[in-house]
């Protein structure tokens, strides 16, 4: 399992590569494991009018993730609803500068997942 993990990751990576993503982009990296229903909430201090993105990756073909952004105000900024087993994405642009959290939520299904917050201004 661990080397399909891997094999995601660097699916995913080569993918911000070949974007034009630098390496300076990138804000936050995670990789844990998640049983359905349950979540995992991370938190950066962003800019205001900055815009990210964050990207979700599951190393299972049959675990859905959601991803959400939270306002430094506890509102929603955006949330995705992506039915794709293997991957999900949100971008937005911070309103304030503050601290946004990310949520990733194991919708259907358990696994590990990789999870990456890129600024995108700085492609």
């Amino acid at each position: 399992m661990k080397k399909s993990l891997v094999s995601v990751m660097i699916a995913v990576l080569a993918i911000f590569v070949v974007a034009g993503a630098a390496w300076s982009s990138l804000r936050y990296y995670d990789t844990d494991q998640l049983e359905e229903g349950n979540f995992y909430t991370m938190t950066l201090r962003l800019q205001k009018g900055g815009s990210y993105m964050a990207v979700a990756a599951a190393s299972q073909g049959k675990v859905d993730f959601d991803l959400t952004a939270i306002d430094p105000d506890g509102n929603e900024v955006v949330t995705s609803d992506l039915t794709d087993d293997n991957t999900d994405w949100i971008r937005f642009t911070a309103d304030k500068e503050g601290n946004y959290k990310i949520k990733i939520t194991a919708y259907k299904g358990s696994g590990w997942y990789e999870l990456m917050v890129l600024d995108v201004d700085h492609y």
